[in-house]
């Protein structure tokens, strides 16, 4: 019997958390969030007009581009991270608080032995990569570019393990304690730049700037969570060979799908370096950004509903887990839809105000990048449902097909019609591979779960 269908036949416990006090935990967490993002995107629009100007468009475009490569290397904690929300957010809805020191500490002993692993492959790769033409930039810049490269990937190695206590946080709808950490390392991240930048520091140090401060916060979180907490700290004598093959079949589901995720959602960069030039990044990487703020507040909002939706199946509350999906899914639809024609009216100003006569956008990248904001937020809204309840298959499958035509079809579309024809390529691959059949499928599991509980929870129901 799977886990999923173990919950389906009511093999749970009773929750330790009402419904509301669900709502309330999601809620702080998305404010913290939001204020976090809020002071994320402030970095970004002050390090655009700072790094921008100074690095010059060549080495910026190298820059976004290694930087879309480590986002696409997410993938490489195997899922267990993602796996590990879920396996706190369950133990703490049958209150096992064993199975939650197993867990925290199977998972951290992984993610040491991933990064060590791949830290050990990158060492041994890293001189025979043409970083130079991975990026598409002159000749002359080949050491330059090497060099970030070689910064980018030391901070995203040691990154690794240190964002078990991230996911614990989330997996025990704590989100608000990452987030105000994470406030922190934005601004450790801008001041980074800044100092980079006045001291006429070349490009590698100025991404080292920008990288060291979040990796900071990063550990301070890890250090002080786990002096604090008895329970989510990590014990050699806890590491569960079981509880690690749990994660691992689970977190390969969600390897693979962070895989097709970031081949569809974070190679476009990639595409526009190699298919028009490198000097073309900016132009299609800031009104990406600009819209992208979008699915990123969506994103802040619904994320915090992923752990609720474990725990609430664990538990047994399956109708409070279908009106937090009915309510979500139509809050998003509705603020995404506003949000985004008004940046689709007030687009270009905002970009020239914001980057300057660097930028121009054609009215086609505009209105494909509003399209994908709306598609993005309503299916990261339906994600966040289908992570909590284990569905991971089903987006596998969508993810795979839509990252795979999403590439063909973006490089086809932009050699036809420019770079508006990548982001419209996204578009419509998503809309045909993942927001249909999502329309059909969910409905279906959202009554799977309740008919397994037909009475619902009276608390905070």
């Amino acid at each position: 019997m799977t886990s999923f269908e173990a919950l389906l036949r009511g093999v749970v416990r009773p929750s330790p958390l009402p419904g509301r006090e669900r709502y309330r935990r999601a809620i702080a967490t998305g404010l913290v969030s939001l204020a976090g993002r809020g002071v994320g995107i402030l970095v970004v629009l002050a390090s655009v007009p700072l790094t921008l100007p100074y690095l010059g468009a060549e080495r910026y475009g190298a820059w976004m581009t290694l930087s879309s490569i480590q986002t696409m290397a997410s993938f490489s904690d195997l899922g267990i991270g993602n796996g590990l929300i879920n396996a706190v957010a369950e133990a703490d809805g049958r209150s096992d608080h064993v199975a939650l020191t197993r867990a925290v500490s199977s998972a951290f002993a992984m993610l040491l032995g991933v990064a060590a692993v791949l830290g050990i492959v990158l060492a041994v790769a890293f001189p025979f990569i043409p970083w130079a033409a991975v990026t598409n930039v002159q000749d002359g810049m080949s050491g330059e570019v090497t060099r970030t490269a070689a910064v980018v990937g030391f901070t995203f190695v040691v990154g690794l393990p240190l964002g078990v206590v991230q996911r614990v946080q989330m997996g025990r709808q704590q989100g608000f304690i990452a987030s105000a950490w994470a406030i922190a390392g934005s601004v450790l991240g801008l001041a980074g730049m800044a100092l980079a930048v006045s001291a006429k520091a070349t490009l590698p140090w100025v991404a080292f700037g920008a990288a060291v401060g979040p990796l900071l916060a990063s550990l301070a979180n890890t250090i002080l969570t786990l002096v604090k907490s008895g329970t989510v700290r990590p014990r050699i004598s806890a590491v569960d060979l079981g509880t690690a093959h749990l994660l691992f079949r689970l977190g390969g589901l969600f390897f693979v799908l962070q895989l097709a995720s970031a081949v569809a959602y974070s190679a476009d960069n990639v595409v526009v370096a190699q298919v028009i030039g490198a000097q073309a990044v900016p132009q299609y990487a800031v009104p990406m950004k600009l819209f992208g703020f979008i699915s990123v507040l969506v994103g802040l909002a619904v994320t915090p509903l992923w752990p609720a939706y474990a725990e609430a199946i664990a538990s047994g509350d399956a109708w409070w887990v279908k009106g937090a999906l009915r309510r979500s899914l139509a809050a998003t639809c509705i603020f995404s839809t506003l949000l985004a024609t008004t940046l689709l009216i007030v687009g270009r100003p905002v970009i020239h105000l914001w980057a300057g006569s660097m930028i121009s956008a054609p009215t086609g990248l505009l209105v494909g990048c509003a399209a994908w904001a709306v598609l993005g937020s309503a299916g990261s809204t339906c994600a966040m449902f289908m992570n909590g309840a284990r569905v991971v298959r089903v987006q596998v499958i969508a993810s795979v097909a839509m990252a795979v035509t999403n590439l063909l079809l973006s490089v086809w579309l932009a050699s036809k019609i420019g770079i508006a024809g990548i982001v419209w390529g996204t578009v419509i691959s998503y809309a045909v591979f993942v927001a249909i059949p999502y329309a059909v499928i969910l409905p279906r599991i959202v009554d799977d779960i309740c008919s397994a509980h037909p009475r619902p929870v009276a608390e905070g129901a």
